[in-house]
């Protein structure tokens, strides 16, 4: 049976493009690393304090059909947060900054597959979208949970979707 599954596995990957292989890569390890100090609120650095942590669970939920099983090679995900910026109430309402996360991104996929390595940036307008309907990026403070889950959940969103 376990032949079978692998042959026919197998047959799908030949038919489809190049590309659409990533969405067949196993994940075996996602590892997250961040240099907070440069978050000078000391509410939001409050808030941000487990970024690291709290980013590696939410990529690792949206690839949970993904994580490969204890001892299966997959693919390493490294996320390497190089700054976290976040504009202040004041600077949000008047459209004069953006709260963004930048990071560098690589996978190393395992055999012959390619790997990758690209910086990531997000920024609030683009982490809008997750945050609750009743809720307004523009009123909302960094340290705000809804906008630390929103902005976290986009950098997040944008590795998983590399990963399909």
């Amino acid at each position: 049976m376990k032949s079978f599954l692998r042959t026919t596995a197998l047959a799908a990957l030949l038919s489809l493009p190049l590309a659409a292989t990533a969405a067949e890569t196993a994940v075996s390890d996602i590892s997250v690393e961040a240099d907070l100090n440069s978050i000078q609120n000391a509410t939001a650095a409050n808030v941000w304090a487990n970024l690291p942590a709290d980013l590696k669970s939410t990529l690792a939920v949206q690839l949970a059909d993904q994580i490969a099983p204890e001892g299966e090679e997959g693919a390493q995900i490294m996320i390497d947060i190089t700054s976290v910026e976040l504009a202040s109430s004041f600077e949000n309402v008047a459209d004069l900054a953006d709260s963004r996360i930048a990071g560098d991104v690589i996978i190393e996929r395992p055999g012959d597959q390619y790997d990758e390595a690209y910086s990531l940036t997000v920024n609030a307008e683009q982490a809008a979208v997750l945050l609750p309907a009743d809720a307004d990026i523009m009123l909302l403070a960094p340290g705000s949970m809804e906008f630390y889950n929103a902005m976290v959940g986009a950098f997040a969103n944008n590795i998983a979707e590399k990963m399909q």
